[in-house]
């Protein structure tokens, strides 16, 4: 109850807030993800200052002027997420992949572009393995706390690459 597991198949989501989004946890183990939410990674100040069609008021967050108040996040697990596998592409207005728990990657081939963070676990996020890639980013990797144990990992951001400042954003 309130978790979501990925075991294979082509995943195509483009909606107006979250694309996959579990109360509980997601786990992705094999798939093709194609993920897209609200005006994408290209959102403007103006897109986010206008109300879209069917409501919500996007505006100004935590230092990015590009973070909308609606929730857009490509995939969110609220107690944790867990990738093993597959080949998941995010082009998300607010996190990519965002976890109020932990977060564990241990393989697969991730290409993310977002307006916030590309990967963001308000606890500890650790990455075994896998191919990371995040194309644009305000804050590339935050989490509470950060361990990388392997993998290819490339980071664009404007503002932090790599951020473990404890969640205080200082």
């Amino acid at each position: 109850k309130g978790n979501i597991t990925i075991n294979g198949g082509k995943i195509k989501v483009n909606s107006y807030g979250d694309a996959v989004s579990a109360e509980r946890n997601v786990i992705i183990n094999s798939g093709d993800l194609d993920i897209y939410t609200y005006t994408g990674s290209k959102a403007s100040q103006s897109d986010l200052s206008t109300p879209p069609q069917g409501g919500g008021f996007p505006g100004m967050k935590e230092g990015n002027i590009n973070k909308p108040d609606i929730s857009a996040k490509g995939i969110k697990g609220t107690v944790g997420i867990e990738i093993n596998g597959g080949t998941i592409n995010i082009d998300s207005t607010d996190d990519s992949i965002h976890s109020n728990g932990d977060t564990v990657i241990n393989g697969g081939e991730m290409t993310l572009a977002r307006s916030d963070d590309g990967i963001h676990s308000d606890k500890m996020l650790t990455i075994n393995d896998g191919k990371i890639n995040i194309k644009n980013s305000y804050e590339g990797i935050e989490a509470y706390d950060i361990e990388v144990k392997g993998g290819n990992i490339r980071v664009v951001a404007s503002d932090d690459g790599f951020n473990a400042a404890g969640g205080d954003g200082s």
